[in-house]
Formats: structure tokens, C-alpha cells, sequence
């Protein structure tokens, strides 16, 4: 009987450090943090750039015009009484405003809207690749040529223009 009091002793002292040792493996440890995320602001900078196009002197019947998209991160360009063979040039201002995160810009989006197939539409520079920062402000040519064989006397050409980009940290135009 002796025996078997102090194997249940034994056992109640055994039970109970295993339950002390289990009350030690189930705490919980809480750990409070902040987290500041950061933003992405960029657009075209409105009130710079001048358009013009190469009419003869005394021939100034076409121009062209811009107007920023409504999520300003595009532009919408017009061609007014177009004629065969002639030039569109215009300066606008990629700006990266004051995010506090960077960019990484990809190509160029030409959405060639109304324009003949035969038109050719190019904007300089290329900015694929190219990292922006806050007070980012890229001057941007566009050049717009019609031909001679799709451009309608008179016409109005639309097309859109607009610049992809990524967060600097997730590129995927340059690794």
C-alpha cells in the first residue's frame, strides 16, 4: 500500500510540473505595430506646352488641340480641318507631383482613336525604364504626321496619349 501511495504521489507531482510546463507553452505573446504606407501621385502638368504645326506662312487653317484626361493621366489631342502632308508638334510635362513613392514608367499608350492607319504618331522620350521621384517634371515632345494617302481634306482626328507605369518596387518593364 506504501507503494502505491508514493506512485500516486509520483504521478500527481509528474501531472502537475507537465501542467505547470504546459501553461508556459500556451502563453501568448502580442506584438502592436504601425504600418505607414506611402502614395502615388502623378499626372501631366496642365498649364505648360506649346502645339503648333508646319503650315506655310498665310496658310493657317489646321491646328491642334489637348485636352487632359478627367483622371489627368492622359490627353486627348485634336485635329482640326486636317490636311495631306503636314506636321503636328507638341510639348507637354510628364510630372510626378509629391508622392512619396516612386515610379518606374513603361512605354508610351498611343489609343490611335479617329487617326488614319496611315498616320504616324510618336512621342519623345521614351520613358520605359525611366525611375520617377517627387518634383519629377519631363518635358515631352509629340510629333503627328499625315500623309498623302490616308488624310481626308477637312477632317477631325482624335487620338489619346497616355504613359504606363508600375511602383518602382514591382517593374515590369526593366528588372
Amino acid at each position: 500500500m506504501k507503494k502505491f501511495g508514493l506512485l500516486l504521489l509520483a504521478v500527481v507531482l509528474a501531472l502537475g510540473a507537465l501542467g505547470t510546463a504546459y501553461a508556459m507553452w500556451s502563453e501568448d505573446l502580442f506584438i502592436d505595430g504601425t504600418v505607414n504606407t506611402g502614395d502615388l501621385d502623378i499626372g501631366y502638368y496642365c498649364g505648360w506646352g506649346e502645339f503648333w504645326d508646319t503650315e506655310p506662312d498665310g496658310k493657317d487653317v489646321s491646328y491642334i488641340t489637348k485636352a487632359w484626361g478627367a483622371d489627368n493621366k492622359s490627353i486627348t489631342f485634336t485635329i482640326v480641318n486636317a490636311y495631306p502632308c503636314i506636321d503636328y508638334y507638341g510639348e507637354f510635362c510628364l510630372n510626378v507631383a509629391d508622392g512619396s513613392i516612386p515610379v518606374h514608367f513603361g512605354p508610351w499608350v498611343i489609343d490611335r482613336g479617329t487617326m488614319p492607319d496611315s498616320a504616324t504618331i510618336e512621342v519623345t522620350p521614351d520613358m520605359t525604364g525611366v525611375q520617377g521621384h517627387a518634383g519629377l517634371h519631363q518635358e515631352c515632345l509629340l510629333h503627328v504626321h499625315l500623309d498623302n494617302t490616308g488624310t481626308a481634306m477637312g477632317a477631325t482626328y482624335t487620338f489619346k496619349v497616355k504613359v504606363t507605369l508600375v511602383q518602382y518596387n514591382e517593374s515590369i518593364y526593366y528588372p
